[in-house]
């Protein structure tokens, strides 16, 4: 049995919507042929910037607005010529800005808000970083979601129950299926081809072993969120922002876990005391994937920047480590590492190296994590409310969930069955995820979010309503 993850290495993704455009790429093809870019982006900031290795979906000049418009009015939009010929370009002109997605700071495109299939694949992360071969983010999903799949789970993967979910969201809602449609035929210029359905089948001999960590909650809330229940019940906008959510904590905290996993069996290895419970003592000498401080610390004491940043670097050296030139390391191969560790020299100097890791090392991994948990850096009606890391300065990494945030992960606990569960159940399954809070900030924070029923000195027992 492999004992480490077997996670593909992840890199910095510009944009949230590109995590569910990437598991959209898993579940359509396309029968274009003759693109020659190396990437797709929905908008480029600076439209007079000449890129021709990257394609942009978004109409700008008047005879991609007409097309783009009598697509829309073709497939059942009522437009109006009042006012004069220009007013002909009002549903399109509205339509292109209503479906963007967030907007960095920093970054030189902006993607759209995946709302359908067609919206979502008006983008790639080759396209949004303008560089050739990047990491496969819906891979990297659809293995996390495999990695938490309990060993009775034969359902489908990741990317087919976002290509079922989108079916739900089509179905019966006409705005969106004009939409799908008119964006198909006029911008991609081409037609979507879902792809066959995927199942997870088989024996999975690490189901028990990751059954308590992100892999899990990723597992259990992807599958509520891609539900037909949750699918119906949110507003479009609302479902995307949710559904990404979901998305960015399962990759973030995952590899965070990762990372507090390398270093509990590196700490095993070290002590050079091999025993039959190993995998037992490994998981209880893990630090929390991601430490919460009390919010009535000073911002540098809850700071957890240069803590995660250093355990993610020198998780990733010491991979490298166990692995060598292996695919996996099994539970033999550790076995033996911990009873030679004391007369080995090599190995002891290669752990106590990666300890002390170069700054470049794990930086791909370190980037997907830190930019996927927090917020990013927005303005205006562009801004991104659905980080559960917040920056203070260029100094600070601080767990400060917002009102938003803290809606999705609550209502996703009570799910569709009920209408509310209690505080500590929130807070059971924030501890599955690997973010565990201080009872009283959590509290707060449902508070905050208008979640909250019942007074305070109930603890665990307050009662938490869901959003919608």
């Amino acid at each position: 049995m492999n004992i480490l993850p077997d996670l593909p290495r992840p890199q910095y993704m510009v944009a949230p919507e590109i995590l569910l455009s990437s598991l959209a790429a898993h579940a359509y093809g396309s029968g274009d042929r003759s693109s020659k870019e190396i990437g797709r982006t929905y908008k480029k900031n600076d439209p007079d910037l000449h890129n021709s290795t990257v394609k942009e979906y978004y109409p700008r000049d008047q005879v991609q607005l007409a097309e783009f418009d009598q697509s829309l009015r073709d497939n059942g939009f009522v437009t109006s010529k009042k006012g004069g010929i220009d007013s002909a370009y009002l549903v399109a002109d509205a339509v292109r800005h209503s479906v963007l997605g967030t907007k960095s700071l920093r970054s030189n495109t902006q993607a759209a808000a995946p709302l359908t299939p067609s919206l979502a694949l008006t983008q790639n992360l080759a396209g949004m970083l303008n560089k050739q071969g990047p990491a496969d983010i819906g891979k990297i999903l659809d293995t996390i979601f495999h990695l938490g799949a309990p060993e009775s789970y034969t359902g489908p993967a990741a990317h087919t129950l976002l290509k079922q979910a989108y079916e739900y969201r089509l179905n019966g809602n006409q705005f969106l299926e004009v939409i799908d449609r008119s964006t198909s035929e006029s911008l991609l210029k081409y037609e979507l081809l879902p792809k066959p359905d995927k199942l997870i089948e088989g024996k999975r001999e690490w189901s028990e072993l990751f059954h308590d960590t992100p892999f899990r909650w990723f597992h259990d809330n992807w599958l509520k969120i891609t539900s037909a229940e949750w699918c119906k019940s949110l507003p479009a906008r609302v479902w995307v922002d949710w559904a990404t959510t979901v998305l960015r904590l399962g990759i973030g905290m995952s590899y965070l876990w990762e990372a507090s996993w390398i270093h509990a069996i590196s700490g095993y290895i070290q002590r050079g005391k091999a025993n039959e419970n190993f995998l037992l003592e490994i998981k209880e000498s893990m630090l929390p994937p991601l430490p919460w401080e009390s919010e009535e610390l000073p911002v540098s004491m809850r700071n957890v920047s240069s803590i995660l940043k250093h355990r993610v670097k020198s998780a990733h050296a010491l991979r490298d480590v166990f692995l060598g030139s292996r695919k996996s390391l099994s539970v033999e191969e550790c076995q033996r590492l911990a009873q030679e560790y004391d007369s080995n020299e090599a190995l002891q100097v290669q752990i106590m190296t990666s300890l002390k890791p170069a700054e470049r090392t794990g930086k791909n991994t370190w980037e997907a994590i830190s930019y996927t948990l927090a917020g990013r850096d927005s303005v205006g009606e562009f801004v991104d409310y659905y980080g559960l890391l917040r920056r203070r300065g260029s100094k600070y990494l601080l767990p400060s969930p917002g009102v938003e945030w803290m809606t999705v992960a609550a209502s996703l606990t009570c799910d569709r069955n009920r209408r509310s569960c209690d505080a500590g159940e929130v807070l059971d399954d924030l501890q599955l995820l690997g973010a565990r809070p201080r009872l009283q900030d959590l509290i707060g924070y449902l508070e905050a979010a208008g979640l909250a029923r019942g007074s305070a000195d109930a603890d665990r027992g307050v009662r938490v309503e869901r959003a919608f």
